[in-house]
């Protein structure tokens, strides 16, 4: 673990991101709430041999200060962004620094454990043995008195390509409160809401129906439902499908941005 503490750097700083289509996280107010971040640049060998294959860790993690703060904080940190495969389930775990610090310890403890062996006997094909993770948040204010927290995530350990993913929930900044379908859709909406969205992915990809738009890969392993990774916005709500989640690693993620007037009748008042 020498290794590990020589270039683990820990920075808390103001979170000054640019948010396209929305206010930024310094603009976001309320009461007494603001931001800051844990930033993680690391990279760690494998072995003693600075030629060997390495882990390489980009983590830049916002978090809440002053009024209701700790609200969204456990938001943050029960969201999984960080992989839960990579943390020890305890309770006792209350700040996102903290989190942070502990995913990053057990992501190279494991990534050593399990890869090390296997290096030591396949060294001719030390380059697939490489790691990397990056985890960027983001805050933006797309709609008003909601706090849209983004998260988007990279990550790769050998093979083709790599994988990517935003992940995206919303706080009701005067509660606190992860904002979920329940809080806005009347009850009975998946059948209306799935329908929605197939439509729109129908239109968007210019096909006629669900079967159509199966063999286009978006769905095609399974029945169509409404994600709850999504950005509430003024205007409508946008659903993100991650990476593999709807359709093929070479169609990206798929979103799907709904208007309130398309979902009026689905829509709590």
């Amino acid at each position: 673990m020498k290794a590990f503490k020589s270039m683990f750097v820990v920075a808390v700083m103001a979170a000054m991101v640019a948010c396209g289509g929305g206010k930024s996280d310094s603009d976001v107010k309320a009461g007494e709430l603001t931001f800051d971040s844990v930033v993680v640049d690391t990279l760690v060998h494998l072995t003693a041999d600075t030629a060997s294959p390495s882990i390489e860790l980009h983590l830049s993690i916002i978090y809440a200060n002053g009024d209701k703060s700790a609200y969204l904080n456990d938001s943050i940190i029960k969201e999984d962004l960080l992989l839960a495969d990579y943390l020890i389930q305890n309770d006792s775990v209350k700040d996102v620094p903290q989190l942070v610090r502990m995913f990053v310890t057990n992501y190279i403890d494991s990534y050593k454990k399990e890869f090390g062996p296997l290096y030591e006997g396949d060294k001719e094909f030390g380059a697939s043995y490489n790691v990397a993770f990056d985890c960027k948040t983001r805050i933006l204010n797309e709609k008003d008195g909601v706090v849209n927290y983004i998260a988007d995530v990279y990550g790769y350990s050998g093979g083709a390509h790599g994988w990517s993913a935003t992940r995206a929930f919303n706080i009701d900044m005067e509660t606190g409160n992860k904002i979920g379908f329940e809080d806005i859709f009347v009850p009975g909406y998946e059948p209306g809401l799935t329908d929605l969205i197939v439509s729109k992915l129908c239109k968007d990809n210019d096909v006629e129906n669900f079967d159509e738009l199966k063999e286009t890969g978006i769905f095609m392993m399974g029945e169509a439902y409404p994600t709850e990774n999504f950005i509430l916005k003024n205007d409508g709500i946008e659903f993100i499908y991650v990476d593999t989640e709807i359709a093929p690693h070479a169609l990206g993620q798929i979103r799907v941005e709904l208007s309130n007037s398309d979902m009026e009748r689905l829509l709590k008042k």
